[in-house]
């Protein structure tokens, strides 16, 4: 009995037989990442581990924004780096392979800016370049560097806070400012994707003012442009005869239509106000035409309107002159070259009646004229009748107590 007992004790305790199978191995690549370009990013797969074995192999891949190949310091290694030469999302995966052949892939983000970057929401990138000193009147121009992955994209630029311009798709991602004092002011730009995605990159900058303080010297310069517009023509470009370097506003009825050495404004009939401001660090200097003169006159010529024109026994007239400015000078009614009648009103004149003119075909011409020479005119060949004689008759009594007595004659 005894040995039977410790045959069973000995069978209990003997192993199963059972081998334990080998897992695959964990990749572990790291946390996503921020770097800045031109700089070297250091990757560690240290964290990688293998369970029930050793890991045997180490594969690092790093693909830029477009997507292409990155190339690594040691592609094979636990720890590498790269060194990113755009802004943007890299992607960086390990894949982990152990002794057994069994392999794992981890991935992680690296977002690439650079100096005086913004990375905020999504895959925006930004970066804003341009000159931290400037002087008082030059133009200074400052360059965003953008990458998004979601196009197309919109630029937003401030200075001080104010937005000074805004275009999309941001192809032409610059911004020529003219410095207009002296002192500090901040320079921002913001970058808005399809996809709602945005960031913001800024810079300051300190203006300084010129040898002269900022006041001009010598003459001012001068408006130089069309002061008066005729013959139908609503629009005209003004500039000045020389800037001087210096930052100019341009206002139109008190408006502000336009900077820099020129404009091009359109321009409704009458009178208008048309100047410059040049900013100086000591304030606005106003400038204006020759003489000191603002004023800009449109006048597109009197308009004609005539409802009646015709012959018959007589000729019918009504006609009506409008000018928008009120320098009519006046509406004439001619017939073979030769006056017959005309009305003379600043603003709006009218000939309306019946006139007796031989019989026969005539050259009729209405016309209105302004002040300027401008002038309206219609021509027609009207036709008068001849009048056939008629018999008119007249009842008289030329003494109370006879009959009355009948009078005709041929008219």
């Amino acid at each position: 009995m005894r040995v039977a007992l410790l045959c069973l004790l000995v069978l209990l305790a003997a192993p199963t037989g059972v081998l334990a199978t080998d897992g695959p191995p964990l990749a572990d690549a790291g946390l996503d990442q921020r770097g800045t370009v031109d700089r070297p990013v250091y990757l560690d797969g240290t964290g990688a581990t293998d369970p029930d074995g050793a890991l045997a192999d180490y594969r690092w891949r790093v693909a830029g924004p477009s997507g292409t190949a990155v190339p690594l310091d040691c592609e094979t290694c636990a720890r590498t780096h790269f060194v990113p030469r755009t802004l943007g999302r890299y992607t960086v995966s390990l894949t982990v392979a152990d002794d057994a052949g069994d392999t794992a892939t981890d991935r992680l983000y690296v977002r690439i800016g650079a100096g005086g970057a913004a990375v905020a929401d999504g895959d925006v990138t930004l970066a804003l370049d341009g000159p931290r000193t400037a002087t008082v009147g030059d133009t200074v121009r400052y360059r965003a560097r953008v990458n998004a992955t979601e196009r197309p994209m919109s630029l937003e630029w401030r200075i001080g806070g104010r937005v000074v311009r805004t275009h999309a798709p941001a192809d032409d991602a610059v911004l020529d400012y003219t410095v207009r004092e002296r002192g500090r002011y901040r320079v921002s730009v913001t970058a808005t994707d399809a996809a709602g995605d945005r960031a913001t990159a800024s810079l300051n900058a300190t203006a300084t003012g010129t040898a002269s303080d900022g006041v001009p010297q010598g003459p001012q310069p001068t408006v130089t442009g069309p002061r008066v517009l005729t013959g139908g023509a609503d629009s005209a470009t003004y500039r000045l005869d020389s800037t001087g370097g210096s930052y100019v506003d341009w206002f139109l009825d008190d408006r502000r239509v336009g900077e820099g050495p020129a404009v091009a404004v359109s321009l409704t009939p009458g009178a208008h106000d048309l100047h410059a401001v040049r900013q100086t660090s000591q304030g606005p200097v106003r400038l204006t035409f020759a003489g000191n003169e603002t004023e800009v006159v449109v006048d597109p010529g009197p308009t004609l309107d005539v409802a009646v024109l015709h012959g018959g026994d007589a000729l019918s007239v009504d006609a009506r002159a409008f000018d928008p400015v009120g320098d009519l000078d006046v509406l004439a009614l001619s017939v073979d070259g030769e006056p017959v009648d005309a009305a003379r009103d600043a603003g709006a004149a009218r000939l309306n009646g019946t006139y007796a003119v031989a019989a026969g075909t005539h050259d009729v011409v209405v016309s209105a004229s302004d002040a300027r020479g401008q002038s309206a005119r219609v021509a027609r060949n009207v036709t008068i009748e001849a009048r056939s004689p008629r018999v008119e008759c007249t009842e008289t009594t030329p003494i109370t107590w006879l009959p009355p007595v009948l009078v005709c004659e041929v008219v």
